[in-house]
């Protein structure tokens, strides 16, 4: 059985953004913060690790006029999680 820790609430703890699409927000402004959980939970003895795509949905993204970037902050997402 893998261990993994899940990084959204980190990542959201971490990221000073509170609108709904923070996790969103979070690859945007601040991806050295998503790298650095991913990081964090490595060395803590995960063995997986989940991508910061959580508000990375057309109907979330919409709130703010981003729908059109799910697929780029989708790929955003996993370019920072393979660092």
């Amino acid at each position: 059985m893998a261990e993994w820790v899940s990084n959204s609430n980190f990542v959201g703890s971490r990221s000073p953004h509170t609108e709904s699409i923070w996790s969103a927000l979070a690859l945007i402004k601040d991806p050295g913060a998503v790298v650095d959980v991913h990081v964090d939970s490595i060395e803590a003895g995960a063995d997986v690790v989940t991508i910061n795509h959580y508000a990375v949905t057309p109907p979330m993204l919409a709130r703010d006029g981003m729908e059109s970037r799910v697929e780029e902050l989708t790929e955003r997402a996993l370019d920072l999680a393979k660092k």
